[in-house]
């Protein structure tokens, strides 16, 4: 019985690989560059044995790299790894529930989503600061208040909201850098703020204002029209690989 149990699923591995690698090899077609770049990890990987022992360990790392990385370039690949990231969370049930809920619910600005609200206090002193944020889940951050400063904010899944309705840009060049795994991203923009957008979203949905966009691998840029001649600048950068990015002007 664990012979034929084990040549089944045997079976379905082989199966799964070749799909899989028909998928890849027809994204590789359209993508010159994944190609040359995945053939060249190859050939990196084959000289490697073939030269003196100084040099495989860089031959070996370098082409792990590139093959990787061209893997990685196909949408293929992201659905191979989402797919275990679930297995994987599926014998976890808290972290399926924040997987489940990051992929699946749009919209939704609850009391469990983290909520950032910035306000501007140029008198106060500024401090070293340490911030802990959590790499998981949806936090309860409603207090969380901060005077203005460029923002650094990174998260693996979860909700979250970035207020910037409650203060006033200082003159200059301002940032916001946001980085996000899986889930939705809304920020919250005065009118009044000249704002630059660059947001690159793997597989998702921006909406910016009243204009929506499904996203594959793509990046939008967006520039207000008197963004080079304002004296008060905001520059939002944000990456996220699935989930939603909602830019309101409020």
């Amino acid at each position: 019985m664990k012979i034929k149990k084990r040549n089944k699923i045997n079976f379905l591995l082989g199966i799964f690989i070749f799909v899989f690698s028909m998928f890849v090899l027809y994204e590789f077609i359209q993508s010159i560059g994944s190609s040359l770049l995945f053939l060249s990890g190859l050939i990196l990987l084959v000289l490697g044995r073939k030269l003196l022992k100084q040099a495989q360990k860089e031959c070996y790392i370098i082409g792990g790299v590139m093959i990787a990385l061209a893997l990685l370039q196909t949408v293929s690949a992201w659905i191979v790894l989402v797919l275990m990231i679930i297995i994987i969370a599926g014998k976890n049930p808290s972290l399926f529930n924040v997987v489940r809920e990051s992929l699946f619910k749009r919209d939704q600005t609850t009391a469990d989503s983290q909520f950032i609200s910035v306000k501007l206090d140029q008198q106060r002193e500024r401090p070293i600061k340490r911030i802990r944020k959590n790499w998981f889940g949806e936090e309860k951050n409603d207090d969380d208040i901060y005077e203005w400063e460029d923002i650094n904010y990174t998260k693996v899944a979860g909700t979250s909201v970035i207020d910037l309705g409650n203060t006033i840009v200082p003159k200059g060049d301002n940032t916001v850098l946001i980085r996000k795994g899986f889930g939705n991203v809304k920020i919250l923009v005065p009118e009044e703020v000249a704002v630059s957008l660059d947001i690159s979203v793997f597989l998702g949905r921006v909406c910016i204002g009243e204009d929506e966009l499904t996203l594959n691998n793509e990046v939008i840029k967006y520039r207000a029209d008197r963004y080079d001649h304002a004296s008060r600048r905001l520059k939002v950068v944000t990456n996220v690989l699935v989930g939603q990015v909602e830019v309101l002007f409020i």
